[in-house]
């Protein structure tokens, strides 16, 4: 929750800082590089979510949600994972 939030956030911060620039294309430009090198790890992040949940197959089931059940209880690595994501965002 709050992910895309914070995503848009970062897009109106980084359209914000290149508005020096001489044309709307050039700051198009600047503004689709920046972003997609400082999302890109957020996107490939939600491709293995979205991959890994997406195998139906009953072993692979079986090890996510152990490995699932695993992270819940590990609230010192859930508080570093939030740390990180929100670090990467901006």
């Amino acid at each position: 929750a709050g992910l895309g939030l914070n995503m848009g956030i970062g897009d109106v911060a980084c359209i914000w800082q290149l508005t020096e620039a001489q044309s709307l294309f050039s700051i198009l430009g600047r503004y689709q590089r920046q972003r997609k090198s400082t999302l890109t790890p957020v996107i490939l992040g939600m491709k293995l979510l979205k991959n890994c949940f997406g195998i139906q197959n009953q072993l692979w089931v079986k090890f996510r949600s152990t490995g699932m059940d695993f992270l819940d209880h590990q609230s010192l690595l859930k508080k570093l994972i939030r740390l990180n994501m929100r670090l990467l965002i901006f």
